[in-house]
């Protein structure tokens, strides 16, 4: 059993280090969002600059992991 929570801790941790490089690197291309409201969503965030936070928060936990 402590074999699998380590297994599935550095899982983790990679994909959160993967997806958190990929919000600056755009290495995995992603498909505009969908709907009004995602769109104001995804508007807000990248004209108030929080999407720094965000994958800077999960770069930082899965480095940690």
């Amino acid at each position: 059993m402590k074999i699998a929570s380590t297994i599935a801790r550095y899982l983790l941790g990679l994909i959160f280090l993967v997806f958190g490089l990929n919000g600056f690197l755009h290495f995995i291309p992603m498909p505009p969002p969908k709907g009004l409201a995602a769109q104001q969503f995804g508007g807000a965030i990248f004209m108030s600059h929080f999407w720094v936070v965000i994958f800077s928060v999960q770069v930082l936990g899965g480095v940690l992991l």
